[in-house]
């Protein structure tokens, strides 16, 4: 399967030491390397305290999406950072939910939800 997937990655302004992922189109093995790549320096940079993942155009995610989610927050939680999700839909929020993901990982109807909650 070849899919297409953009990834966004902005600062968040009153937040210098957070990150804004957006994922929009479908993730799978095909692309999931150039997500990796892109997310690799972030979870690792010192600077970066927490990231939050909006999903709101995400359509697709398949299991190995979900264990790399798994490990960035693992590689997060080990290291004293955050990791939240925003604006997910209701198809990728079920998702997450039957895996247990969201018992772990934050999730919020809106950035400036989560943002009052991981000050």
């Amino acid at each position: 399967m070849n899919t297409q997937v953009l990834i966004r990655i902005d600062p968040i302004e009153e937040k210098p030491n957070f990150r804004l992922v957006t994922l929009s189109g479908q993730v799978d093995e095909s692309n999931l390397h150039m997500v990796e790549e892109q997310l690799e320096t972030l979870v690792n940079h010192d600077d970066v305290r927490v990231l939050v993942f909006n999903f709101r155009d995400l359509e697709f995610i398949n299991s190995r999406v979900i264990g790399y989610l798994l490990s960035i927050y693992s590689s997060m939680a080990e290291a004293d950072k955050r990791m939240a999700i925003v604006e997910s839909n209701q198809n990728i929020m079920s998702i997450l939910s039957l895996v247990g993901l969201t018992t772990l990982i934050g999730h919020y109807g809106n950035l400036s939800e989560a943002l009052e909650v991981l000050e």
